[in-house]
């Protein structure tokens, strides 16, 4: 993800020109450098301080609500303080960074005023697809230029003529102070005139606020290239897409995730528009008017793609992708071909769900009706194969019947959670006690928000015996949120152990992570 920690404002202190106070004390602080920028969709401040003794070190905004605090030992730190939540541009104002010496005397004071983002359009460039009986506009590409002195994270576009609006995502990214940035985004304008037009665009936070707005002549020129595809269902069929390989590079880019519970490719939101698109280029291509015809129809397109094995010398090694990537590579093996059917089938309204069997997946369709000669396979869903070509929904192959290590995963609204460390330092103090200080991000990769998640933390030794856990509570995250959360473990003595930390909902442990070295 193009979310570079460039830094935009970078301040090297001199103690004779702090503002504030300084007081004489045995403790010596000294601020090296101090940097404003973004850490993947955070925005944060990173200071590097020396400090001679203990010293508290805390970061207020501008309603005066501390936003961090800790406790530092002698030497050099590193430190990052978080301004906001993910993808939340921070409140302009001033922001106070105060030390203070064990016997709460300030050591050091200083105060600084950032004013808000301020975004312009310095360019915006179309990309238009030729279908008949004309062209159509099928993507922007916006260059923001930000002016002000604090991040803005550009989260939507909305686009209108005179006939027609349309709204889209935009890739996610971040415009620093002072700098230009092209965000892109694929957005369906279907009968564009031939001539001149103005469009309409105003850029959006992921409040709603508009961040930048312009109107713009446009006049369709030379059209983008096209995905094609050909294959044989009661005859012969084609179909054309815009070939979008900026779409394509940004999930190509993208980390797996460590996870089984695949509906996290298709709960993304950013290609809704352009999966939507897809599944209505498929429709119009068949008369069909019943769920039955309309579903085995889009079924024989993905059933259609080449199957390759993700590892031809390892069956059993999964890469899932996704639908995009699927789209653009014109080849996948089973779970591939089950998010881009899931995906298709969800955009256009079903209600469906990822059946992961042995060594193999498919999807899952729920229909407010019965199926002739066929019943549903698992939780009312009927079975639907996407990699062998002609087998129509609720047909189970042989090798799949009466098996009963099956697992449903929903494409319905609800949470998904995982996470994982940013970071997890080991401290020793003067007493010789020793902690772990471990700092995570946790991920709704849902459709849902999670109500109330328990984060736990603990060492265990290889009797599976706890020791010393700590809880912290995320009140609340909402579907696409990521959230900083830390924890502070002793480390037992004595014993050898690992470290690990768990996500719960409810009473149910939902992710977990685990240390590769050990701790005594």
């Amino acid at each position: 993800m193009p979310l570079g920690k460039v830094a935009f404002l970078s301040l090297i202190l001199l103690l004779s020109s702090f503002s504030g106070c300084m007081f004489l004390s045995h403790t010596k602080f000294s601020l090296l450098s101090l940097e404003l920028d973004d850490d993947d969709g955070f925005p944060r401040m990173h200071v590097c301080f020396n400090t001679s003794d203990k010293t508290s070190l805390s970061l207020a905004c501008p309603d005066g609500t501390i936003l961090f605090s800790d406790v530092y030992y002698n030497g050099i730190h590193n430190e990052s303080m978080y301004l906001a939540g993910y993808r939340t541009t921070p409140s302009a104002g001033k922001y106070t960074l105060k030390a203070t010496d064990a016997y709460k005397n300030i050591v050091f004071e200083n105060e600084l005023q950032l004013d808000g983002p301020d975004l312009f359009l310095t360019h915006v460039s179309e990309d238009w697809w030729g279908q008949d009986p004309g062209v159509s506009l099928v993507g922007l590409r916006l260059t923001l230029r930000n002016t002000g002195a604090l991040p803005a994270y550009p989260y939507s576009v909305i686009v209108h003529d005179a006939t027609q609006s349309e709204e889209a995502f935009l890739i996610p990214t971040v415009i620093l102070p002072h700098q230009d940035q092209q965000v892109q985004c694929f957005i369906h304008l279907p009968s564009i005139s031939s001539g001149e037009s103005v469009l309409n665009i105003s850029v959006h936070g992921s409040s709603g606020a508009v961040l930048a707005q312009t109107a713009r002549t446009i006049v369709p020129s030379d059209p983008i290239s096209s995905w094609e595809y050909r294959w044989r269902y009661l005859g012969d069929n084609t179909m054309s897409i815009p070939d979008v390989d900026w779409f394509y590079a940004y999930y190509k880019n993208l980390k797996r995730f460590d996870i089984i519970d695949y509906a996290a490719y298709v709960f993304d939101y950013t290609d809704d528009s352009y999966l939507s698109f897809v599944a209505n280029q498929l429709l119009s291509l068949t008369d069909a008017t019943d769920n039955m015809t309309k579903i085995n129809f889009i079924a024989s397109f993905i059933q259609g793609i080449t199957y390759e094995l993700d590892d031809p010398l390892n069956e059993s090694y999964e890469y899932p992708r996704y639908p995009l990537e699927t789209l653009s590579e014109h080849h996948g093996d089973c779970e591939d071909k089950a998010i881009l059917a899931a995906s298709l089938l969800h955009s256009i309204g079903y209600n469906v769900s990822l059946i992961r069997l042995p060594s193999h997946m498919a999807v899952g369709v729920h229909l407010n009706e019965t199926i002739p000669v066929y019943t549903p396979y698992i939780d009312e869903y009927y079975f639907l194969e996407t990699t062998t070509p002609h087998i129509p929904l609720g047909k189970v192959p042989s090798e799949y019947q009466g098996l009963t290590n099956v697992t449903v995963y929903p494409i319905s609204p609800r949470p998904l959670l995982i996470h994982h460390w940013k970071n997890a330092t080991r401290y020793t103090i003067s007493n010789g006690v020793a902690y772990v200080k471990v700092h995570m991000i946790i991920e709704n990769l849902g459709s849902a928000i999670a109500p109330y998640i328990e984060v736990r933390g603990a060492f265990y030794d290889d009797e599976n015996q706890s020791y010393n856990e700590q809880i912290t509570v995320v009140s609340s995250l909402a579907a696409g949120d990521k959230r900083i959360a830390e924890l502070t473990m002793n480390i037992p003595p004595m014993v050898s152990t690992v470290l690990r930390t768990q996500l719960y909902l409810g009473d149910v442990m939902v992710h977990f992570r685990e240390s590769s070295s050990r701790f005594s």
